[in-house]
């Protein structure tokens, strides 16, 4: 709510873009990508309101103010990665429609560009991402040298991911927002250099995330003052329920493990890792997520898919989701 009426938008509810788009700037395009879907990849940043202490960088934690809500610090500037697909330069194409989407485990933004994005983008979609820090590549050496070794840092990792929510919702905003990234003439129907029309439709935005993505989307889904419809692949909630069952911990818990040699003492553990993690994983939103929304927040609808037989997302954790 505070960071949206910054932008001037304080009535979320009504699905109203109202206020400035968050701002941004381009720094490098790539107009021939390999893959033939594909006729822009397009790199950039844009600024966020920060509310950890001291930075929002890697290692980065909240700071409680008296009444228990973060402190803001200045302006965090967040990455996007951004596919234009061939389509939206087709001869009376529609406009595309805008999506975020998020990435896999310890990824970045990059990975909007792999996978099933470009023949999706080809459908008429412009797909962007942003790192999800707190579980992205630039915060494994915060995660594996301080969190897991010292639960007590655990925060490095939970707080920075509620950041990470806050960085995608922004994202969300500029890419349907009237004035946001359909301004810029690599967003147009031009040859990039000079102005032309804006490519991408501002009705609707959506959101879509993969494994890692899939599950924070949950959080994500919950608090939207702009998407109503996600696509969660391979969600679940309850982080300290799917590590252990998860082939991707292996390596974690031989840095966490060690630390920790008894036994009986890990559930409990996790437990208490759990209770970080909720203010940024599905187990906190779960209840507020579709009909049920958080105050001044429209209702949501979320389609979930389950891999069978998952061994890096348990079915389990996906049931209770």
């Amino acid at each position: 709510d505070r960071a949206f009426d910054m932008l001037g938008d304080s009535i979320l509810k009504d699905r109203v873009v109202d206020g400035d788009a968050p701002e941004f700037q381009i720094d490098e395009v790539e107009l021939d990508p390999s893959d033939p879907l594909i006729a822009r990849k397009i790199s950039g940043s844009y600024t966020v309101p920060c509310f950890l202490s001291p930075d929002c960088g890697p290692g980065s934690t909240m700071e409680l103010d008296a009444d228990g809500l973060p402190t803001r610090n200045g302006n965090y500037e967040a990455n996007m990665e951004c596919i234009v697909p061939e389509a939206a330069f087709a001869p009376d194409a529609p406009k595309m429609r805008p999506m975020v989407f998020g990435h896999g485990l310890f990824g970045n933004a990059s990975g909007v560009a792999g996978g099933p994005n470009p023949p999706l983008a080809a459908t008429g979609m412009i797909l962007c991402a942003t790192d999800e820090i707190g579980m992205s590549t630039s915060d494994v050496a915060q995660v594996m040298t301080k969190a897991l070794k010292d639960l007590s840092d655990f925060d490095v990792l939970a707080d920075r991911l509620a950041q990470a929510l806050l960085n995608e919702l922004y994202l969300a905003r500029l890419m349907y927002h009237p004035q946001g990234l359909g301004t810029h003439p690599n967003f147009q129907d031009g040859n990039g250099f000079t102005d032309g029309e804006s490519l991408i439709s501002t009705d609707e935005v959506f959101y879509m995330g993969a494994s890692q993505g899939g599950i924070l989307g949950g959080p994500l889904t919950a608090l939207s003052p702009d998407f109503i419809q996600s696509s969660l692949l391979v969600g679940a909630m309850n982080y300290s329920i799917l590590l252990p069952r998860s082939i991707d911990f292996d390596l974690y818990a031989q840095i966490m493990y060690p630390n920790y040699p008894k036994e009986l003492e890990r559930p409990l553990l996790f437990e208490l890792m759990q209770m970080l993690w909720d203010r940024s994983e599905p187990n906190g939103y779960a209840h507020v997520m579709t009909d049920n929304p958080p105050p001044d927040t429209p209702e949501h609808k979320v389609t979930l898919q389950i891999a069978l037989g998952d061994h890096q997302v348990s079915n389990f954790a996906s049931e209770n989701m």
